[in-house]
């Protein structure tokens, strides 16, 4: 950690007076800097993609940066000292997040999905969490979200033997349900992973967005994510539909998107969200 240390301090010529470890995520480990000029804040990762990992977050944030809608930590260095990637940002002291917080984010989020292209998919492949993340493009969401989203996992899952062959599904079928139940919909930016862990409030009361996984798709899986893990709080989502008035159907497609996120736990993490699959799976698609 001194080699990297003393790196950092190289790059951002000034000393590095303490550091010290803070909460990252579940892949990341993660450090506050304290210099004379203010706080940095340091990833670590020790993997074989750990740096295309991180040039692939910058990019993203970069992408979100460019929407003019919400903001992101400034981008400080990305490299490799020895075995560890890094990637350096600027660092945003959060706050307690209250309601007006809450639709400061929604507005802004609403306004990055404002921000669409004319193709579903993203420039360059990236990450979601550990996981390549394909983004090849195409103009019809049906076929992205079955090729590129749902049906990667389907077969990971399978290849680690967290699903049988007979738990799983054709790309025919799930193609089929998919183009039941998803619309034709505007190409918007997406942040892609976007949990309780993944945004800011920085004392200012200005709300950030960290650790993207970005791609151009239908807004309503953002909004599908933010909802999986108990969801943000409702003046959130209020603020939001001010921006993006509510599709009537949104609710119908709300567990669709929700797959994704739950096949990627299940590869990351194991057997603890495989009965979540499994109903989502046998609701829609049996």
């Amino acid at each position: 950690m001194e080699t990297l240390i003393k790196h950092i301090a190289e790059v951002t010529g000034g000393r590095i007076e303490k550091y010290q470890p803070v909460s990252g995520g579940d892949i990341a480990e993660a450090f506050v800097l304290e210099t004379a000029n203010g706080s940095l804040f340091l990833k670590t990762l020790q993997n074989p993609d750990a740096k295309d990992i991180f040039s692939a977050e910058a990019k993203g944030l970069r992408e979100m940066e460019k929407s003019q809608s919400i903001k992101v930590p400034e981008i400080i260095s990305i490299g490799q000292v020895n075995e560890t990637s890094y990637l350096l940002l600027e660092y945003i002291e959060g706050k307690n997040v209250g309601a007006k917080d809450f639709e400061k984010l929604g507005r802004g989020v609403a306004k990055m999905h404002q921000y669409t292209t004319v193709s579903f998919g993203f420039e360059s492949d990236n990450f979601i969490g550990l996981l390549p993340q394909s983004n090849r493009t195409s103009t019809s969401w049906p076929e992205f979200y079955t090729s590129e989203r749902l049906m990667p996992q389907l077969e990971k899952a399978v290849k680690l033997g967290h699903l049988l062959p007979e738990e799983t599904l054709t790309k025919e079928r799930v193609l089929k349900t998919c183009k039941k139940l998803l619309p034709d919909c505007s190409a918007s930016l997406l942040h892609g992973d976007l949990w309780s862990g993944n945004y800011l409030i920085a004392q200012s009361g200005i709300p950030y967005l960290i650790d993207p996984a970005v791609y151009y798709g239908h807004r309503e899986a953002d909004l599908a994510m933010s909802r999986l893990f108990g969801g943000f709080d409702e003046s959130f989502y209020q603020a939001y539909y001010e921006v993006w008035p509510k599709e009537p159907e949104e609710a119908e497609r709300i567990e669709i998107y929700q797959l994704y996120h739950l096949l990627v736990h299940l590869n990351l993490f194991g057997l603890g969200y495989k009965a979540s699959v499994k109903r989502t799976l046998e609701k829609y698609f049996f």
